[in-house]
Formats: C-alpha cells, structure tokens, sequence
C-alpha cells in the first residue's frame, strides 16, 4: 500500500513541497482503493517522515490524492512500506497499543495458494 495525503491536507502545510507529476516517477503507476476503483492521483512529494517514538525518519514519495469524506478524520495514510519499516526499527521497544496492533496486523511470511497450475504458487506478503 502507498502513503497518502489528501488534497486539503497538502493544501494546508505551510511550506509546501512541490507537487510533481506521477511521470517523474519514472514507472507506470496504476493504484487503486479497496472496492477496486482506480485510485485518482493528483501528483507527488518528495517528503520526510519522522516517527519520533520510533527514531524514525525516511525519505520517500507519497501520492496527493482527491478530498474524500475521510479526509477531515484520516488527512494522512501511512502505507505498509512505512509501517514495515517501522516494525523492523521497533522490534526491541515498549510500543502503545496502537502501534502494536498495526505492527501484529502485517503478514510477513509467504503463503502457499492453491492453483490450477501443475505447481505451487508462492504468494508473498512484499
């Protein structure tokens, strides 16, 4: 899953990254949100995320994307790069219930699925 900010939120900081058309990316980007809708995007930042409980910080793109009806309640979406990240760096610490929860809700072992196929098909987490 990709980091997220909404329209408004970008819209509101006070010193504002540029927005960046999704072709600097250099890749075919096709994102779409959990009823399988294409996901519209109106660009991206280059941007730094501090996690200071953790000692965290990364560099990395995150998408703008429309105001939805979430937006005022959940501005930011943090992706499961991010929090992948922050569970690797976190492992030793004492962590609030919130941020465990997120933590034991990632999958990171690979699955094996059914198939068609005459073989196994190996799907993993990332």
């Amino acid at each position: 899953m990709v980091s997220t900010v909404s329209s408004s939120f970008y819209q509101s900081l006070p010193n504002k990254p540029p927005l960046c058309a999704i072709s600097n990316l250099g890749i075919d980007l096709n994102a779409s949100v959990a009823n399988g809708n294409q996901l519209e995007i109106l660009g991206f930042i280059e941007t730094s995320i501090s996690i200071p409980l953790l000692n965290f910080d990364v560099a990395l793109p995150v998408l703008v994307v429309p105001d939805t009806q979430s937006s005022p309640f959940c501005p930011v979406i943090l992706g499961t790069y991010i929090i992948r990240r922050c569970k690797s760096v976190a492992a030793e610490l004492e962590l609030p219930d919130a941020w465990q929860m997120t933590f034991d809700t990632l999958v990171c072992k690979p699955v094996t699925v059914l198939s068609t196929n005459e073989h196994t098909v190996g799907v993993k987490p990332y």
